[in-house]
């Protein structure tokens, strides 16, 4: 193992991650329930990768170059750990520096080793044995990428051949991944093994040049998620910027009404995360209501809990389209102080100063359903309308797609008893032992 990086990463990264309620419930907001996750035989790591440029202090409005608070960052400050939860561990990843426009192999490496350093620590520090470790991945922009990259490596590099077999789970959470110029990305690391879990949330309306959009390729086997979904906006308004170019605000005011997407999806996170399957992660979520990570309260009725998810997923659309549409004509890249932009086009990915191509066609993506070879990733790889199985997020199969991802593999622990909502036998009063004695499948506790 990589002693010197472990003592110095661990030291920058891990130490101080305890925060939050004591007061025992999931969310800092009251009631009760034991989280069968804890103990000696289970351990669950969540690892947040930050995008280029951005720092774990950007969980606050102060410090965030978007105005608002940046999701990743946000995800992680209020991440309840020890003395809450000590059998919970988690660490953030500073972005790459804003000036790396081009990324070598060896930044790439270093990037997952400093990621490899918190699970390396926990390994270390606790008895757990066999695949006890669920190991959670949450990135935007490069650091999304950097998820698939550390995923990849785990599973492929002898340098964690010892941790790799203390890991039972692998589940991803990407916003908008995004490599940059991809000459330094081992284009072989966006191959993730058969039983990680993926979920990413990709921008339909960015377009800067450079900005492809990363799809990972994993082998179809029944079981694990896969989910990829288009969602309105540019890079960051995915995350929390509210500038109604998706950039900056030195050319566009900030529109409170943009909040709706990046709540949107905070919340699917905090109910995604807080699954059996990732390790029932809780977030201290009474802190400050206004960050929506205990977003229905002590609301129990699924019903009324759907309504105003959908709502606020239906008003993401309900937002004048030209903000969206403005947003593909602003770049992240000037030269000679034009926005240079890329999409496909005329059968390849093409970078212009003027909107025509930008605006009218779909964003470049690198995307290979087949797998990644070792070569590098090439400009025209594909279009982002023919990536396979991708959804709108407002798509609707009977109900809403997302709302429906949620009762199926998320949290909605309404009863603060650490059981899913999907497999909860009696779901609006706490049971955390499931009792059921005469077997009809309802819960002694509401019998």
């Amino acid at each position: 193992m990589r002693a010197t990086l472990r003592t110095l990463f661990v030291l920058l990264i891990v130490a101080g991650c305890g925060d939050g309620g004591t007061d025992g419930s999931p969310n800092g907001a009251g009631g009760g329930g034991v989280d069968p996750t804890t103990g000696p035989d289970r351990e669950v790591v969540t690892i947040y990768f930050a995008g280029t440029g951005l720092t774990v202090e950007m969980w606050q409005r102060g410090a965030s170059k978007f105005e608002r608070t940046e999701t990743v960052a946000l995800l992680h400050q209020f991440h309840r750990v020890e003395p809450d939860y000590p059998n919970h561990h988690k660490g953030f990843v500073n972005g790459f520096p804003s000036a790396d426009l081009v990324l070598t192999r060896a930044e790439w490496a270093n990037q997952t080793d400093r990621g490899m350093a918190v699970l390396e620590e926990v390994v270390r520090t606790t008895d757990c044995e066999g695949a006890c470790i669920i190991v959670n991945l949450v990135g935007y922009s490069r650091g999304g990428v950097s998820a698939m990259h550390f995923a990849h490596q785990l599973e492929t590099n002898q340098l964690y051949a010892e941790l790799s077999p203390k890991v039972g789970q692998v589940n991803i959470l990407a916003f908008d991944p995004v490599p940059g110029d991809p000459g330094g990305l081992l284009a072989s690391n966006l191959n993730l093994s058969p039983g990680v879990n993926y979920l990413g949330f990709y921008s339909i309306d960015e377009r800067s040049t450079l900005f492809h959009a990363a799809f990972p390729s994993i082998p179809n086997d029944v079981g694990p998620l896969r989910e990829f979904f288009s969602v309105p906006g540019s890079h960051e308004t995915l995350v929390g910027n509210t500038y109604i170019n998706g950039h900056r605000a030195s050319e566009g005011s900030d529109d409170v009404n943009l909040r709706r997407l990046p709540i949107t999806l905070r919340r699917f996170a905090v109910e995604l995360l807080g699954s059996s399957t990732w390790g029932h992660v809780r977030y201290n979520g009474d802190v400050d209501p206004s960050l929506d990570l205990d977003w229905y309260g002590p609301e129990t009725d699924l019903t009324a809990i759907r309504q105003q998810f959908v709502d606020d997923l239906s008003g993401i659309y309900a937002i004048d389209q030209s903000l969206y549409r403005d947003m593909r004509e602003t770049s992240f890249v000037r030269i000679a102080g034009l926005d240079i932009r890329d999409a496909w086009s005329a059968g390849q990915c093409l970078n212009a100063p003027t909107e025509s191509i930008a605006s009218a066609n779909p964003r470049c993506t690198y995307f290979r359903p087949n797998g990644y070879g070792s070569g590098d990733l090439g400009r025209s790889d594909a279009p982002f309308n023919d990536v396979d199985n991708i959804r709108n997020l407002n798509a609707v199969d009977g109900d809403f797609v997302l709302w429906d991802l949620l009762v199926e593999y998320g949290s909605l622990d309404v009863d603060d008893d650490f059981v899913d909502y999907a497999d909860d036998n009696c779901p609006t009063v706490a049971n955390p032992d499931q009792a059921d004695a005469n077997g009809n499948g309802v819960g002694d506790a509401c019998e």
